[in-house]
């Protein structure tokens, strides 16, 4: 039996239409050959649609609002101050690993 794989490209911010011109266009004749080859699949985001929030339903099955990360820094409210400072946690390049703690 053959293996399967799959590539998963997220184009941050690339609609489908751009990228189904430039296929078109042959300005991106790789990515064109791989979707005649497989296939091409446009997805739906979640809200709020910015990147860490819309990255985390893939990556672990859970919508941003049930997990409790709206966002890519989290924010202490029972501490109730107005400064973010030393009260914010940020999910952004290396820390992103905290996630998984902070949702257990």
């Amino acid at each position: 039996m053959k293996e399967s794989s799959v590539i998963v490209l997220v184009a941050d911010g690339l609609t489908p239409d751009a990228l189904a011109r430039a296929m078109a266009d042959g300005d991106v004749p790789e990515l064109a050959s791989l979707a005649a080859a497989g296939g091409l699949h446009t997805i739906t985001t979640v809200f709020p649609s910015v990147t860490g929030v819309a990255y985390l339903p893939m990556l672990t099955g859970w919508h941003p609002g049930p997990a409790g990360v709206p966002g890519l820094r989290w924010y202490d409210r029972s501490r109730r101050v107005p400064a973010l400072l030393g009260h914010s946690r940020s999910y952004v390049g290396p820390q992103v690993r905290r996630i998984d703690g902070d949702l257990a």
